[in-house]
């Protein structure tokens, strides 16, 4: 089985060449624009993983512009904090919401291309809420709106990983 690995940190969107049968891949709904690539991947059988799901914790909704962080998230300055404070705002709104891994999870196992997602699990409450977040359907209304969100604003703005 052939792998390659792609993160969106990359210049541009690669194609996919050659003989690949699975695709780790960073995709949330901060980071959608290797989205582009899936009906190929789909055309070509290509199986996609996909990791990040939750964009370092931010996606849960536990953070804002007021966070301090610490270990590899320390990486991150007011620069790139704050407009994903803003982006988790825009989000919560429009889940009408606090808690955000059931939308983040929803909203990526929504792609038919997605073969599975990898959510990092530091203990039995977060595997909980990414079992119980499995189950949840995601509204195409909401599905739509986070699209729209990352077409209008967040493509735009600067959201390092």
């Amino acid at each position: 089985m052939n792998v390659y690995p792609y993160s969106t940190k990359e210049a541009k969107i690669p194609t996919i060449e050659g003989n690949v049968d699975v695709i780790e891949i960073m995709f949330n709904i901060v980071h959608q624009e290797v989205s582009e690539l899936f009906d190929k991947a789909m055309e070509r059988g290509i199986m996609l993983v996909i990791k990040v799901p939750l964009d370092s914790g931010w996606l849960t909704g536990k953070y804002d512009g007021n966070s301090k962080f610490t270990g590899i998230r320390s990486r991150w300055n007011n620069e790139a904090i704050l407009p994903r404070a803003e982006i988790v705002r825009d989000i919560k709104n429009i889940v009408n919401d606090e808690k955000l891994v059931k939308y983040a999870l929803s909203f990526i196992a929504s792609f038919d291309a997605v073969t599975t997602i990898i959510p990092g699990v530091k203990n039995s409450m977060q595997l909980a809420s990414n079992i119980e977040a499995v189950s949840y359907k995601l509204d195409n209304k909401i599905r739509n709106d986070l699209i729209q969100l990352y077409n209008n604003k967040i493509k735009n703005m600067f959201t390092p990983w």
